[in-house]
């Protein structure tokens, strides 16, 4: 057990405006397709922030969309060092080199970019669980 966190990006695939949506090598239609964009094992810090910004501190393991802008603002608070110490039973304890640091933010970063750069419909979500 203990804090695992997940960055998924949502890909949906649309039919409007006679657009035919991608088949799998079965045949049956993708609906919609799933990214792993990212995953921190124990950083009880990033996730205070993200809970505590973007879901009014409520942390029940549920799924908080971010949009662009919040990607990106997650990841100036990386660089910034503005992380809470945020405490939790399976949390762990938050210890990253300067290294990890510039990669998490550049995680944000290329989540943000990949949100502005889509033509359909996307979204991107952050989910922990314990």
């Amino acid at each position: 057990m203990g804090l695992d966190m997940y960055l998924e990006g949502h890909k949906y695939h649309s039919t409007s405006g006679g657009k035919q949506r991608p088949t799998c090598s079965d045949g049956h239609e993708i609906k919609s397709t799933t990214l792993d964009l990212g995953y921190w094992r124990k950083h009880p810090n990033l996730h205070g922030y993200i809970v505590n910004t973007y879901a009014d501190g409520k942390d029940e393991c549920q799924q908080i969309l971010l949009n662009a802008d919040q990607l990106e603002d997650i990841a100036c608070a990386i660089e910034l060092d503005r992380l809470p110490h945020t405490e939790g039973f399976f949390f762990g304890k938050s210890e990253w080199h300067e290294e990890e640091k510039t990669k998490n933010a550049a995680t944000f970063r290329k989540a943000s970019e990949w949100l502005k750069g889509q033509d359909v419909w996307c979204d991107v979500i952050y989910q922990a669980s314990w």
